[in-house]
C-alpha cells in the first residue's frame, strides 16, 4: 500500500502513470483550478450607478473593474465624510511662538545702545535709557515731551473711565 500521508517520513511520492493513453495521477480527484471569471458575466452582476449618489459612478467603474478582475483601484478608499478630519481652518491653528521684541534704542540723543524696558521714565514711562546717567542726561530735552505723554495718557485714561461708567464699550 502507498503512503499518503506527507507528515509520515516514509512518504513517497509516486509519478503519474500512463496506462493505454490514458493519463492517471493521485490527484486524479482534486477540484479542477480557478478560471477567470467572465468579463462579460461579471459585468452584468454590477449595479448600475445611483444618479443621486455623487460618488456613484465611481464607485460603479470600481465595482466593474473589480468583477473583471483587475486589482482594485482604490486599494484605500477614500474616508467617508463622518469619519473624515475637519478641514483646516484658521481656528485650530497653534498661535506662532515669536521671539520677544527688541530693546528699543537709548532715548538720549547721541548714545548708541540700546534702552531696557526696566530704565524708562518713570512719570511717562515712554522713553527707554540705557543707564541712569543717560537718562539724568536727557532729562531737560525730554522734560516738555514727558509733560505731553502724561497729559495725553491722563485724557485716554480718562476716556476710557467714562465710557465703562456709561456702560458703553471702551474700543
Amino acid at each position: 500500500s502507498r503512503n499518503l500521508n506527507p507528515n509520515n517520513p516514509r512518504y513517497t511520492q509516486t509519478r503519474p502513470t500512463t496506462f493505454r493513453g490514458i493519463h492517471s495521477s493521485d490527484d486524479m480527484f482534486s477540484p479542477p483550478p480557478p478560471q477567470s471569471p467572465d468579463p462579460v458575466s461579471a459585468a452584468a452582476e454590477v449595479p448600475l450607478p445611483d444618479p443621486k449618489d455623487p460618488m456613484g459612478i465611481v464607485k460603479y467603474c470600481r465595482a466593474l473593474t473589480i468583477a473583471q478582475g483587475g486589482p482594485d483601484p482604490l486599494a484605500d478608499p477614500p474616508p467617508t465624510p463622518a469619519s473624515a478630519p475637519p478641514p483646516p481652518s484658521a481656528n485650530t491653528r497653534k498661535p506662532a511662538i515669536l521671539p520677544p521684541p527688541p530693546p528699543p534704542p537709548c532715548a538720549r540723543v547721541g548714545c548708541d545702545n540700546l534702552g531696557s524696558l526696566n530704565k524708562r521714565c518713570s512719570k511717562c514711562l515712554v522713553a527707554c535709557y540705557c543707564c541712569v546717567e543717560c537718562q539724568r542726561e536727557d532729562w531737560p530735552a525730554h522734560r516738555k515731551q514727558c509733560k505731553v505723554n502724561r497729559k495725553f495718557e491722563l485724557n485716554k485714561q480718562t476716556e476710557e473711565d467714562a465710557r465703562e461708567g456709561d456702560g458703553q464699550d471702551p474700543s
